[in-house]
């Protein structure tokens, strides 16, 4: 009798598993738009976004539960981010990340949005790492307090703290921005009425 459960039973796992290794997959993008949010460089994000699914896809078997999928992933991601990029300690030239998002500005009719788009990637950029971490993770992609705890391995009052303040920072580096792009509009303008 136990030779017949047997086989229902790996049948079971293994479709389960296929379930599993197709979502680990299709999460490609919405992984990608964390990493980026961490890292600022489309090719570093790409990197660990590889290295984050091939891991997962090699490690399925150590998943417990199929809806932990997610955080388990940005567990894997954020341990892949400090095994290699922590070490590099890339340090984010703000003003060339500026030249590089205005050529890959969004094609939106609103030119006003697209500028909003930009000042939040440049105050982003400005934000610590650990900031940049809980907004992408909490803001961003809309993981629970708790699930972020899980992932960065903190507290969830660390994790509200911290996103309390990355949250200030943020809003204050977005105001002094705007306030620096309206003072280059009037520069411009009186130039133009010159």
């Amino acid at each position: 009798m136990e030779s017949e459960e047997e086989p229902v039973e790996i049948i079971r796992l293994f479709s389960k598993s296929g379930t599993v290794r197709k979502r680990i997959v299709d999460s490609r993008e919405r992984l990608f738009r964390v990493a980026y949010s961490w890292c600022h460089d489309r090719y570093q994000a790409d990197d660990l976004c590889q290295e984050t699914i091939i891991t997962a896809l090699e490690k399925v078997d150590q998943l417990r539960a199929e809806d932990a999928l997610d955080a388990w992933m940005f567990r894997i991601m954020q341990n892949a981010y400090r095994k290699h990029f922590r070490k590099m300690k890339p340090q984010v030239d703000v003003e060339s990340l500026e030249d590089h998002m205005e050529e890959e500005a969004p094609a939106e009719r609103d030119i006003e949005r697209a500028e909003e788009i930009l000042q939040v990637r440049a105050g982003l950029a400005q934000l610590k790492e650990s900031q940049r971490m809980i907004i992408s993770l909490v803001d961003i992609e809309g993981v629970s307090y708790k699930e972020a705890a899980d992932i960065l391995e903190i507290p969830i009052g660390t994790v509200m703290s911290r996103l309390a303040r990355a949250r200030d920072a943020l809003s204050r580096h977005i105001q002094q921005d705007a306030g620096q792009h309206q003072q280059k509009r009037k520069r411009s303008h009186l130039k133009v009425m010159k």
